[in-house]
């Protein structure tokens, strides 16, 4: 896991996020209230060192401080799914929030549990498997899950979201694939993986 629930020994770069969608933005401009202090309203999460984290932040449950995990390329991925249909999207994006609303390029991968039709490449295959495991311990059969890379190639999941926005870009084919999979959601056919 990223989160951090106390200052590591050693200070590394962390993340601090609201544990609101897109810094709350949603919820400021309805007007509704939430308890995310110094981050209110924030669409670009600081990126400091551990040891520059406020006292207050660590103890402050509307806040989320995660390790920032990065690599050479930027690479992240969100893996959308909808029962046993899946789409990874693999981008780039060289800033520290890693979001499919504006990255450098992006491609679109579409995989079932249902057929074999065309095998993903090595790291969209554990990316899509470690949103299944995810999404089973979560209880989510429809959403997103945003997942980051380290130098290494070691996966993270860092997000879940319940309810999928890919901004203003039409994406037929995604929306057709997940389809299928949103039909055997209606129909109750989604076998267990």
């Amino acid at each position: 896991t990223t989160m951090l629930v106390r200052p590591p020994d050693v200070p590394i770069p962390v993340i601090v996020k609201t544990n609101l969608n897109h810094g709350g933005m949603r919820e400021l401009v309805a007007n509704i209230p939430h308890p995310s202090g110094d981050l209110s309203g924030c669409e670009d999460y600081p990126v400091v060192m551990s040891s520059d984290v406020p006292d207050a932040w660590w103890a402050d449950p509307s806040l989320c401080i995660e390790r920032f995990i990065e690599n050479r390329e930027n690479r992240f991925y969100r893996v959308y799914v909808a029962a046993s249909s899946a789409v990874v999207s693999t981008a780039a994006n060289p800033g520290p929030l890693r979001r499919m609303e504006s990255p450098d390029w992006r491609i679109n991968r579409f995989a079932s549990r249902a057929s074999s039709d065309s095998p993903l490449p090595e790291q969209e295959a554990r990316a899509v498997d470690a949103t299944r495991v995810a999404a089973l311990a979560l209880g989510i059969d429809f959403g997103a899950f945003d997942l980051v890379e380290d130098q290494a190639g070691t996966l993270y999941v860092v997000d879940a979201n319940k309810t999928p926005f890919w901004g203003d870009e039409v994406q037929q084919d995604v929306v057709e694939h997940l389809a299928g999979g949103m039909t055997e959601l209606i129909e109750g056919r989604e076998t267990s993986s």
